[in-house]
């Protein structure tokens, strides 16, 4: 298992001290930092992917969910203010595997932190092709309008903050297209954060 906490520009992909969105990169919808704790590879790869088919809550998730937490801890634990929102998937995915494995990490997250997790604010409205299919432009393509809020929701996303979670973060379009619906619907800020970073 590979720790590496990488900090990178999620617009760009280059390197980023604290993960924070370069000046260059910054506009009105993109995440103002990401930052992720593993290589997305071996033991960790083989975790993810077991999880995601394992239809309950797989244990080697939790494991190294964790274990990524204690690692980020001190750096969320200024975050008082952030509600933890795990990435969603489908209602027809949902129903496959049972339940959504990024609810494993944030779950995590929240012991070690103060912040609260929330998994009701964000929908995904299309079942979309899995991300590691594509190449880079498809997978802007992919999930592209993916995502809202749910009905009822909406003044809970308004001025809010947000650390948006997911298991893996690829090219970074999922995170991007999430973070655009969360800034579009009134959020003040949105963070992200990937357990894992393929590379």
């Amino acid at each position: 298992m590979v720790t590496m906490e990488y900090s990178e520009c999620l617009v760009c992909g280059k390197f980023s001290e604290d993960g924070t969105t370069h000046l260059s990169c910054r506009n009105d919808v993109v995440p103002s930092s990401f930052v992720s704790v593993f290589k997305y590879c071996s033991l960790v790869r083989s975790v993810i992917r077991r999880a995601k088919y394992a239809r309950r809550e797989f244990l080697g998730l939790r494991i190294i969910s964790e274990a990524a937490a204690e690692i980020v801890k001190e750096e969320f634990s200024q975050m008082t203010k952030y509600v933890l929102i795990p990435v969603p998937i489908s209602d027809e995915r949902l129903r496959t595997r049972g339940f959504n494995q990024v609810t494993t990490i944030t779950k995590a997250l929240s012991k070690k932190t103060s912040m609260v997790v929330n998994t009701r604010i964000l929908l995904r409205n299309v079942d979309s092709r899995p991300q590691y299919t594509n190449n880079r432009l498809d997978r802007y393509d992919n999930v592209k309008g993916a995502f809202s809020i749910r009905k009822g929701h909406e003044n809970l996303v308004t001025h809010g903050k947000f650390l948006l979670a997911d298991d893996i973060c690829t090219s970074g379009a999922t995170l991007l297209e999430a973070s655009k619906t969360l800034y579009e619907n009134g959020a003040s800020d949105v963070k992200c954060f990937a357990l894992s970073r393929k590379v």
